[in-house]
């Protein structure tokens, strides 16, 4: 059984609750919870859950979403400027991996080398021999 079982059950409220709490107690109280909750998505229970800025929020929030709390680091499709695209997903992740590493530099892994596919050997022959399933036939017509 995992942790889940106990947590899922439990209304919004107390799953914050109790992800802040812990929160605190890893990080001994290096986080501030209590100045630093910004929720972007509360009124979209029953929709499809994307999360959004409000107008003006964008400009103020952004950048302090993105920026890491102490040796916590955020990355999502949110917290970039391609908002609800795996690319998003992936920039924001890069820019966590730059801030972890101290290094604005550090460039997405690209493959160096050509990668060679095995050669496809196989005999299909049997395949090709075996007798073709019976087709189902509606009994209607």
């Amino acid at each position: 059984m995992t942790d889940a079982i106990a947590f899922l059950p439990k209304n919004e409220k107390e799953r914050i609750c109790l992800g802040l709490r812990d929160l605190k107690k890893v990080y001994s109280n290096q986080v501030d919870i209590d100045d630093q909750d910004i929720q972007l998505t509360g009124q979209m229970k029953n929709q499809q859950k994307t999360p959004c800025f409000f107008p003006g929020q964008y400009r103020t929030l952004f950048n302090i979403a993105r920026a890491p709390e102490g040796n916590v680091y955020f990355a999502g499709e949110y917290l970039s400027v391609h908002h609800t695209w795996i690319l998003g997903a992936l920039d924001s992740a890069l820019l966590a991996c730059q801030q972890m590493l101290g290094e604005p530099n550090v460039m997405p892994l690209r493959p160096t080398t050509k990668q060679n596919l095995p050669k496809h050997d196989y005999d299909y022959s049997d395949c090709i021999k075996a007798n073709p399933m019976a087709v189902y036939r509606d009994q209607r017509t």
